[in-house]
């Protein structure tokens, strides 16, 4: 297989990786480009950079909001029951007995 990262032009051929004009003879392009060093250092790099995104999404999902006695969205002046958001936040509430600011923004409405 060709590599994906290989623009071949007339009587040249360029990584795209690197931005430099590829020995085709020397490099493993057309071949087997796996083995290519280039080739490996983008994916393992890819590959750390997804791995740390992964990581940074479940260390977002722990930090969920803890419940509050005494605080509820359904009694604040920043919640909307029908879209549920936090209009103060600008952020959607799953569970209005844990308000995502903790309290910290709570104005009771007046009904």
């Amino acid at each position: 297989m060709v590599c994906p990262y290989l623009k071949r032009g007339f009587m040249t051929a360029k990584c795209t990786l690197t931005g430099q004009v590829v020995n085709l003879k020397k490099m493993p392009c057309l071949k087997n480009y796996e083995e290519c060093p280039i080739y490996k250092a983008h994916v393992t790099e890819k590959i750390k950079e997804v791995k740390e995104e992964v990581e940074k999404r479940e260390a977002k999902k722990e930090e969920q909001p803890q419940e509050v006695p005494g605080v509820s969205c359904e009694d604040c002046l920043y919640y909307s029951r029908i879209t549920h958001i936090c209009i103060r936040l600008k952020q959607r509430v799953d569970d209005p007995k844990r308000p995502p600011c903790g309290g910290k923004y709570f104005r009771k409405a007046e009904v």
